[in-house]
């Protein structure tokens, strides 16, 4: 709970005042010059009965001056997790101790913590020091007051999880800025500090994951040692010997905060031998007990530890809620072990020659990606489908260990999954799970990518993603911008109430894509659109692979034309309407001959009334060559719409023409010869779809430039390509770092 202690004096348009002192519509100096009022002030008691046993609670103390000149200008008290301001990024004060001019500060009771909210995220400044205001990160409730912003606001909706600011709790930039802090206390090295002293303490070993121990210098009593702990070369972490521990005090060792707990933030692996060395960091001088040893366990061992470990918690574990945990626990070792013994057999297989469809699952130690889309993906289903196929392979291909999961469909499509599962790819599905949470839950911090398709999960699960997933890098897929097809058909019927549902669209799907890391489109145009609209949100196209097969059967033995899509689809009944209407009696003036077929799902004589005999309905086919071997070009007459349009690249792939409106076109990258089929006046359509039709030479330079386009644009290398820009490698190059949650400034 980020909050500042009471006392913490805030700067606003009345000067500095107190933070205990504040009241709703006071206004705040911000960061950019301006003073804005609050909307609320969150309370908290936390007396040490209550708080016993837990340190999370304990404010960071930062001396003044400890962080520039003058800065903060005062003592400042905030919680752990208080973020601080520091070029351009927010840093968590507990992530700053550094055991002299920054460090936990125990003794405080009762601990009386507020923190104040603007209608946004901001950073105001607390004794000089910038800092962050709240933000609603499901934590209100924790506040005494919690319920009050209700009753205040009844019909208010905070921005939840939306920071003004990347949230910094890794990484080179938090490394950096530690360091600037360690140099400015004269805990790193820069010729002119004193040396340190003695160094006394010791190891005393691990508590299940965590080191123990404690280190004092007697020359330097008051300041806490920091030490750094490897296994073997390879940094682990770094701490601060400033834990109270009762037996020091008593054995009358400084004042007994010289203590330390370091949890492993990765268990060690118990197969292979560990030296855990502990050394101050400023001179590398080892304390007693250091290296610390961990000798492998054998088979035996190791199966004879599980056994007892699983004993003793069976044989202890009575209440309802234990139960529950302990089981969450052994499923997710099952789970660990199962992936392990089916990689270790991949390998084997591989190595022995065994058939393709095996050395194509996932390699060992491959970084993990989570992919969650709405329905299980299958090639017939819709063109999101085949781009999160595409991709899913892309990824693969790059080393990737991917795993899925349906959020509206854990059961049912076994054929679907079983094809997933071929492919190489986990599918979560119940009963082995029953929902995307527990997936995630069940996996904490154990992938490296969440990839989101469609805007209902990146709104679902951007936010769970960052509790469960906090190293993740977070994509959002777009299959499409949901409000810019809701504002065109609008336009189009000219309906108001659609246009204003349109409007709310946006706003949720930018702010979905300010949750996430990067944004992947298909569309050229959709890029250029987002990159005007929010330029702070990084937008990658990235379309998806065709495999183009042009026409064995002659164009002489082929006739008519072919609108390919399912009636659910909005566009797609309004376009057959305007076909109907406005374009096919032209073309039947020209040829009374011309058929035109209907395919896709869910259209019938019923609800269209036989409009004319010669608009066949085709209905759902599987498989669209049927189609396109009977036909010399297809027409997708869209007038409301966004994103690439599958069925005119289907129709390029296979060596079809296509006449279009610009909708329909819209973010192909088209050439001359190809725009010259893009129309949006009826009569002109009429006439490109007959001459088209009859023309042969003209039939055939247009089905070679669509088939040209997709092996340029649309082959497996340009989105492996791509791809890779947006994720980087599964196995030896790290993806791009992860910003935080919301908007940056």
């Amino acid at each position: 709970m980020p909050s500042y202690l009471s006392g913490t004096r805030i700067r606003t348009d009345r000067g500095e005042v107190a933070v205990e002192h504040l009241r709703i519509g006071d206004k705040v100096a911000t960061l950019d010059g301006t003073a804005r009022p609050i909307v609320w002030i969150g309370h908290r008691n936390q007396p040490r009965a209550v708080r016993d046993g837990d340190p999370d609670p304990r404010p960071v103390r930062i001396a003044q001056g400890a962080i520039g000149r003058n800065v903060p200008h005062r003592e400042l008290l905030v919680s752990p997790a208080h973020a601080l301001f520091f070029d351009d990024v927010l840093i968590p004060a507990g992530h700053l101790v550094n055991g002299a001019t920054i460090v936990r500060w125990p003794d405080i009771d009762p601990l009386r913590y507020y923190h104040i909210e603007l209608d946004r995220h901001d950073i105001v400044f607390a004794e000089g020091m910038p800092a962050e205001t709240f933000v609603d990160c499901d934590n209100r409730d924790m506040f005494d007051n919690g319920a009050e912003y209700a009753t205040l606001y009844p019909a208010g909706q905070p921005q939840r999880w939306l920071f003004c600011a990347p949230r910094v709790e890794t990484g080179a930039v938090l490394e950096q800025v530690r360091r600037t802090l360690d140099s400015r206390a004269g805990l790193v090295s820069t010729g002119a500090e004193v040396a340190p002293g003695p160094l006394e303490g010791t190891v005393d070993g691990l508590d299940g994951n965590t080191i123990v121990g404690w280190a004092f210098d007697p020359a330097h009593p008051t300041s806490s040692v920091i030490l750094e702990v490897l296994d073997g070369d390879l940094f682990i972490g770094r701490l601060t010997a400033n834990r109270f521990r009762g037996d020091l005090a008593a054995a009358g060792i400084g004042d007994g905060r010289h203590g330390f707990e370091l949890p492993l933030s990765r268990a060690l692996s118990p197969l292979v031998r560990h030296d855990l060395r502990i050394r101050r960091l400023a001179d590398g001088r080892e304390l007693a007990g250091s290296p610390l040893t961990i000798e492998p366990h054998d088979r035996r061992s190791l199966i004879r530890d599980t056994r007892r470990a699983i004993e003793l918690a069976t044989n202890t574990a009575s209440d309802p809620g234990t139960l529950d945990a302990l089981l969450e626990t052994l499923l997710l070792g099952v789970d660990r072990v199962r992936r392990l013994h089916a990689d270790r057999t991949q390998q084997e297989a591989a190595a022995s020659g065994a058939p393709n469809a095996v050395s194509r699952l996932p390699r060992p130690r491959a970084k993990r990606v989570l992919v969650i889309d709405d329905l299980i993906p299958r090639p017939d289903r819709d063109a999101g489908s085949n781009a999160i196929l595409s991709h899913m392979d892309a990824m693969r291909a790059l080393g990737w260990a991917i795993e899925f999961v349906a959020s509206g469909q854990l059961t049912g499509e076994d054929v679907a999954a079983a094809a997933l599962t071929a492919r190489g790819i986990l599918c979560h599905r119940s009963p082995r799970v029953a929902s995307v949470e527990e997936v995630m839950r069940r996996n904490r911090n154990m992938y490296d990518l969440v990839y989101l398709h469609r805007l209902s999960n990146a709104e679902s699960y951007a936010p769970l993603s960052r509790v469960w997933q906090p190293k993740a890098r977070i994509v959002y897929g777009i299959a499409d911008l949901h409000h810019l097809r809701s504002a065109r058909q609008a336009a189009v019927h000219d309906n108001a109430e659609l246009a204003e549902a349109a409007v709310y669209l946006k706003a949720r799907e930018m702010n979905a894509m300010s949750m996430t890391d990067a944004v992947i489109t298909h569309s050229l145009a959709e890029a250029d659109y987002i990159r005007r609209a929010e330029p702070s949100v990084p937008v990658h196209v990235v379309p998806w692979a065709l495999h183009p097969a042009p026409r064995t059967v002659p164009l002489r033995k082929r006739n008519g034309i072919a609108f390919v899509g399912g009636m659910r689809h909005a566009p797609n009944p309004d376009a057959v309407r305007w076909l109907a209407d406005a374009v096919l009696p032209r073309v039947w003036a020209r040829d009374p001959a011309m058929q035109c077929l209907l395919v896709g799902a869910d259209w019938s004589d019923a609800v269209w009334g036989r409009i004319d005999p010669r608009l066949r309905l085709a209905g759902q086919v599987e498989h669209l060559d049927a189609v396109f071997d009977t036909v010399r070009l297809t027409v997708a007459p869209l007038r409301f719409g966004a994103g690439i349009k599958g069925k005119v690249l289907d129709s390029f792939a296979a060596g079809l023409p296509c006449v279009m409106t610009s909708i329909a076109a819209e973010g192909i990258p088209l050439g001359p010869l190809l725009r010259s089929a893009v129309t949006d006046d009826p009569a002109e359509m009429a006439d490109l779809i007959c001459d088209l039709h009859h023309q042969s030479v003209l039939n055939g330079r247009h089905a070679r430039a669509g088939l040209a386009l997709v092996r340029a644009a649309y082959t497996e290398a340009a989105i492996l390509t791509a791809l890779e820009a947006v994720v980087g490698s599964g196995t030896a190059t790290p993806p791009p770092t992860a910003r935080p949650l919301g908007r940056t400034v």
